[in-house]
C-alpha cells in the first residue's frame, strides 16, 4: 500500500537496515575512514575487504557473495555508479553514521554506513536520495492531456507553515470542479515522483484536460526532510496541510466552485482522505485510490513478507531477520511501546499512533457525501482483502462507487501478473487512461 520500496528490493532487504535515533550525545569516535574504506572497497567490487569492516552480526546476515548480489542488483536497477560522495554523520549514545550521496545514471540514492562503538559497521542501506539532490525525470505528456485546457501555476499556500503547490485551473471561463491531491506516504512531492513516474502529474493534467481543477502539494517530508519530521504528529505531518489548502480553495471563489471541492488520496493520502472529510464537514465527495483498510501495522509486514518472497533463495535466511525486526517494530507500537519521536517506514511512531487512534474505516462510515473508491488489481500493496473490507461497509450505499482494474498496479499502470518493486522503474506508462475518465465523469455527474 504506502511502503513504497524506492530501490532494488535485494538490495533493500540484505542490506541490515537499522532503526535509529540520530540524536542524543555522541560517543565521540571518528569512523569516517573506516567509512570511506568500506565505501570505496564496496563501489569496486572488494566485497571481502568491504565486509572485514562488519559486526560478527552483520557479517552473519551479509556475507561477502551476498554483498556483491546486493550491489550488483542495484547496479542493474540504476545504472553504473558515477560518483559517491561523503555529505554529513550523525551520532547517538551506540550509533555513528556516515551518510553518502551515490550518484547513478538513472537515479541517486543516500548509502548510510553506520558503526558501533567498537567500530564495527552494524548497519548499512540505502534509501532515497533527498529532493533537493535527486535527478529530475523528464516527463512524457499523456495522450489524454490537452494542455491548452488548462492553465497550471506554482503557489504557496499560506499557514502556519506554508505549504510547496502546484495550482490547475481550467480554461473554461467559469469556477470549475476542484480536486485537492493528498499524496502517500514519506517524501512524496506533488507529483508522487517515483523514478520516472509522476502519477499526480498525469491525474492533475489528465482532470484539467477533462474541466476538473486540482492542487497538489509537497508532502511535508520532502519539504523538510525525513528526520526532520521524526518529532511531528499527523497534524503537522499532513493534515494541517490538508486543511489549509482546502481554505486557500475556498478563499478563490473565482477559480474554484466551491460547493464542488473534493479531496483526492492516492495510498496515504486516501487513509487519511475520510478523516480529513470528517473534519472538515463542507467536501462534496472523497476519491479513495488504493486506500487500505486493513491496520498500517499488518500492511506493512505483508508488503515485506510479498517482496522477500521474491528473492533468492540464497537470501531467504536475510529476509526472515528482516521481517522479523518490522515484525518487532509493529508489535511495539500495537503496545504502544515504540518510541514517540522515532521514525518507522515512513513516519514518526506518533503519527503511527495518530492512525491507529483516527479509524479511516470508521470515518468513511460515518460520512454522508459521495465517495469513489479505486483499486488496482496488480497491486501488492493495497490488495482485495482492503477492497471486500471497503465493499462490505461501504458497498450498499448508491452514493458510493467501488471499482478495480485488473490490469493495473499501485500506480494505476498497465501489465500482467502480480506487480513488484522493481516494476516501478522500468514500467514508465502514465496512469491509466480511463481512471481519469473514470473519476472525471464521476466528479461531473455529481454536479448534473
Amino acid at each position: 500500500m504506502i511502503f513504497r520500496w524506492r530501490m532494488n528490493c535485494r538490495a533493500a532487504v540484505a542490506a541490515v537496515l537499522l532503526i535509529v535515533s540520530l540524536s542524543g550525545a555522541s560517543f565521540g569516535r571518528d569512523f569516517r575512514a573506516k567509512a570511506d574504506r568500506f565505501m570505496e572497497a564496496l563501489t569496486t567490487g572488494q566485497y571481502d575487504s568491504a565486509v572485514a569492516e562488519f559486526s560478527p552480526q552483520v557479517a552473519a546476515q551479509l556475507p561477502a557473495n551476498m554483498l556483491e548480489q546486493v550491489w550488483s542488483g542495484v547496479v542493474a536497477q540504476l545504472g553504473g555508479l558515477i560518483e559517491y560522495t561523503f555529505t554529513s554523520s550523525a551520532s547517538s549514545d551506540t550509533v555513528t553514521t556516515y551518510v553518502y550521496l551515490a550518484e547513478f545514471e538513472k537515479t541517486n540514492l543516500t548509502a548510510l554506513v553506520s558503526f558501533n562503538p567498537a567500530g564495527k559497521i552494524n548497519g548499512f542501506y540505502f534509501r532515497p536520495a533527498e529532493p533537493s539532490r535527486q535527478k529530475k525525470p523528464s516527463y512524457r505528456l499523456p495522450s489524454y492531456v490537452d494542455t491548452a485546457a488548462f492553465t497550471e501555476a506554482e503557489i504557496a499556500i499560506p499557514g502556519a507553515s506554508p505549504v510547496p503547490a502546484t495550482r490547475v485551473t481550467v480554461n473554461i471561463g467559469r469556477p470549475a470542479p476542484v480536486v485537492l491531491m493528498v499524496p502517500g506516504s514519506g517524501p512524496n512531492d506533488r507529483n508522487e515522483t517515483l523514478f520516472e513516474n509522476q502519477p499526480f502529474k498525469d491525474i492533475a493534467w489528465g482532470l484539467g484536460s477533462m474541466g476538473v481543477a486540482s492542487i497538489r502539494f509537497d508532502n511535508r517530508s520532502y519539504v523538510v526532510g525525513m528526520q526532520k519530521t521524526a518529532g511531528l504528529d499527523l497534524n503537522q505531518y499532513l493534515m494541517d496541510d490538508i486543511a489549509s489548502c482546502l481554505a486557500y480553495i475556498r478563499s478563490e471563489p473565482t477559480l474554484f466552485d466551491t460547493t464542488r471541492i473534493f479531496i483526492l488520496g492516492h495510498s496515504l493520502g486516501g487513509v487519511v482522505a475520510p478523516i480529513a472529510a470528517k473534519r472538515d464537514g463542507r467536501l462534496a465527495g472523497i476519491i479513495m485510490m488504493s486506500a487500505t483498510a486493513r491496520p498500517l501495522t499488518e500492511v506493512v509486514v505483508s508488503q515485506y513478507k510479498y517482496l522477500g518472497s521474491l528473492e533468492a533463495d540464497s537470501l531467504q535466511e536475510t529476509v526472515k531477520g528482516q521481517i522479523a525486526a518490522i515484525e518487532e517494530a509493529c508489535d511495539k507500537i500495537r503496545r504502544r511501546t515504540f518510541p514517540k519521536n522515532e521514525l518507522f517506514v515512513f513516519a514518526s511512531g506518533q503519527v503511527w499512533y495518530d492512525l491507529s487512534d483516527n479509524d479511516n474505516v470508521a470515518a468513511a462510515k460515518g460520512l454522508t457525501i459521495p465517495m469513489l473508491l479505486l483499486f488496482g488489481g496488480r497491486d501488492y500493496q493495497v490488495v482485495d482483502a482492503d477492497r471486500e473490507i471497503w465493499q462490505k461497509t461501504l458497498g450498499d450505499r448508491g452514493n458510493v462507487v467501488i471499482k478495480r482494474y485488473d490490469n493495473l498496479n499501485h500506480l494505476y499502470q498497465p501489465g500482467v501478473g502480480m506487480a513488484n518493486n522493481t516494476e516501478y522503474m522500468t514500467n514508465l506508462a502514465p496512469v491509466d487512461g480511463p481512471v481519469l475518465i473514470d473519476i472525471a465523469d464521476w466528479i461531473q455527474g455529481l454536479g448534473r
